[in-house]
């Protein structure tokens, strides 16, 4: 039995898609880099845990 696919794709709307112009996204830096990274969370966090501990 041979699968008909020919309802799952629009190869007209996939060609338009393949074809249309691109548009460029911009990221602010500063949004980027004011992240904290994991390990700077975690050792914040251990920190308090730690201080919270000894009072």
């Amino acid at each position: 039995m041979k699968y008909d696919c020919t309802n799952e794709f629009d190869l007209a709307l996939i060609y338009k898609k393949l074809t249309a112009q691109s548009t460029t996204q911009m990221v602010k830096a500063c949004n980027f880099f004011e992240q904290e990274d994991m390990l700077t969370k975690f050792q914040k966090k251990m920190a308090r845990a730690l201080a919270i501990a000894k009072q």
